[in-house]
Parts: structure tokens; C-alpha cells; sequence
């Protein structure tokens, strides 16, 4: 191949590539090879001019099923699940003693209508009370966590991700 052809077929290189964000600013790219179609074919990446550079475009070569997903969109579900799949299991709520104690004043003190404001600051102390003996979340399952996933945990949990024709996201884990 001479030179003037070698320099032709890299501005072209050049102009199609031109405005590509590298796969490492990229995440969700990191996934691809995990999406499935919701008939369960792998999806390809389309591509095409005037598309967005945090958008996925998909296809499903078995179904024909076409899917635009929003980078952002699938990095938080993904998150998402992951979070559920590894997040602790609840506490279950246990009532403490004087929960037991404030419940039956305030079941006698309805027996016996004759002093409502009585009642009232049972049923108060007694709601509060129970407030009490609620679980507490814990600062990091209150905070609101970021779009980001941990590859290496991910490839060792999960088999492939689903998205459906309404772009909702499935994490299917091992």
C-alpha cells in the first residue's frame, strides 16, 4: 500500500472515530459482554451518526429488538442490585418491656374512657416507645451510593444482566 492511500484510510479512521469517548471513561462498556436481550440472545452494540457519546445502543440479532440505554440508567441498576444482593438481612422489630407495659395501660385506659388525656399521653409515650426499638440503618445504607460497580465483585457474582423494551435492567447473579 503506498503512503497516500495509508494517510486516506486514516483520516477516514480519524473521522469516524473523531468524538468516541476510550472505553476506560466508559464503564458501562464493561458490562456489555453481559447484556442479554429479554429472549435471552446476547445484545450487540449498534452504531450510527448523531449518536450520544453516554448512551448504549443495542441490538438483539435474534429477536431484532432494539434498545437505547442511558449509561447512567443502567450503572445505577446495576448498582442498585447489587446493593440489594449484598446488603445485610433486617433486624426484625422486638418490642421491649415497657412497649408490652404502655400497650396495656393504654388498652385499660380505652376500657375506660373517663380520662382521655390520659389515654393520649399513653398512646404517645407508647408510640415513641416503639419508635425506639426500631432497627437502626446504618450511616452507609442511608447514604445514597453512586453509579459505580466493582468489576471484580460484579464478574464474580453475576451471569448476565436482562433489559426489557421498557429499558428495565435485571441483574441475574449466579
Amino acid at each position: 500500500m503506498d503512503s497516500d492511500a495509508f494517510r486516506a484510510v486514516q483520516e477516514k479512521i480519524r473521522e469516524k472515530t473523531e468524538g468516541c469517548v476510550r472505553r476506560e471513561k466508559r464503564p458501562a462498556l464493561a458490562l456489555r459482554e453481559y447484556l442479554r436481550c429479554e429472549c435471552g440472545r446476547p445484545l450487540c452494540r449498534t452504531a450510527g451518526k448523531n449518536r450520544r457519546t453516554d448512551t448504549l445502543y443495542l441490538k438483539c440479532e435474534s429477536c431484532g429488538k432494539r434498545f437505547v440505554l442511558p449509561d447512567s440508567l443502567l450503572l445505577s441498576e446495576v448498582s442498585r442490585w447489587m446493593a440489594e444482593h449484598d446488603a445485610p438481612p433486617e433486624a426484625p422489630y422486638a418490642p421491649s418491656g415497657e412497649v408490652v407495659r404502655l400497650t396495656n395501660a393504654v388498652n385499660r385506659g380505652l376500657e375506660r374512657p373517663d380520662r382521655p388525656e390520659e389515654v393520649v399521653s399513653l398512646i404517645l409515650q407508647g408510640v415513641s416507645a416503639r419508635y425506639d426499638c426500631c432497627p437502626i440503618a446504618t450511616e452507609s445504607e442511608t447514604k445514597c451510593r453512586p453509579a459505580e460497580v466493582d468489576l471484580k465483585r460484579f464478574g464474580q457474582a453475576v451471569s448476565h444482566i436482562t433489559i426489557t423494551g421498557n429499558q428495565d435492567v435485571t441483574v441475574h447473579f449466579k
